[in-house]
């Protein structure tokens, strides 16, 4: 049986003239039984179709905070560094990814990135957004979940998780306004929203935790097969 392929998005780090991902993410996805492909940051439109038509689905990777020009937002004093070329590979290539329906799992900024594609906000810093948020800047080890994810019933997320899970954390900026179409399936006891999918898309899910630094968690592994299974 052939194996469903799955290309991976990265960072790109200017100050060392590189660019790369996390090998954590390439593990969870082997895991899950499929191949990994790390896509180049090439701003190239044929490019992304051609690697696009090869693949089952995308992952769209943490990374540095959006622009918030791209939500129609100036930027405020908390925001933190941007990445324009993320940015701009992001946004092109989910839209790519969605009309030839091709799979899709956003995580963090990933996350995040669907939700602004769809037309969506996010809060340029947690504290313009809730006055007492719980920690999500964990300090403990990547591997180790430090608060709880609720998860609504029906949803896609409920049906990997059940009612909830314990998640890592690694983020400051989260989802304001949702996007056309963009439904919030999961939440820390704050109200911060963890978990997305997108109505009439059983495809695309995004996660605000990062589920591919908790290798070796059978809940986690749980997500990722759920994606490769939905491709």
């Amino acid at each position: 049986m052939t194996k469903k392929k799955i290309a991976i998005v990265p960072n790109v780090y200017t100050d060392y003239d590189r660019m790369g991902i996390n090998s954590d993410y390439v593990y969870s996805i082997a895991e899950a039984g499929a191949y990994p492909i790390i896509f180049s940051l090439i701003d190239d439109e044929e490019y992304m179709q051609q690697i696009l038509e090869d693949v089952d689905g995308i992952v769209i990777t943490g990374g540095v905070d959006l622009d918030p020009l791209r939500y129609g937002e100036e930027p405020r004093t908390l925001q933190g560094p941007i990445d324009p070329i993320r940015d701009s590979f992001d946004l092109k290539i989910i839209d790519k990814a969605i009309k030839l329906n091709k799979g899709i799992l956003g995580i963090c900024r990933g996350h995040q990135s669907l939700n602004v594609y769809f037309g969506g906000s996010l809060y340029q810093d947690i504290s313009y957004g809730y006055d007492k948020p719980l920690k999500h800047a964990q300090q403990a080890n990547k591997d180790y979940g430090t608060h709880t994810v609720e998860f609504t019933k029906g949803s896609i997320l409920y049906e990997i998780f059940g009612d909830k899970t314990i998640a890592n954390s690694y983020h400051h900026q989260v989802i304001k306004d949702l996007g056309k179409g963009v439904i919030a399936t999961g939440y820390t006891k704050d109200g911060v929203i963890e978990g997305i999918e997108v109505e009439g898309y059983s495809n695309i899910i995004g996660v605000q935790w990062h589920p591919e630094k908790m290798l070796g968690n059978k809940e986690m592994e749980r997500l990722f097969k759920r994606f490769v299974d939905m491709l």
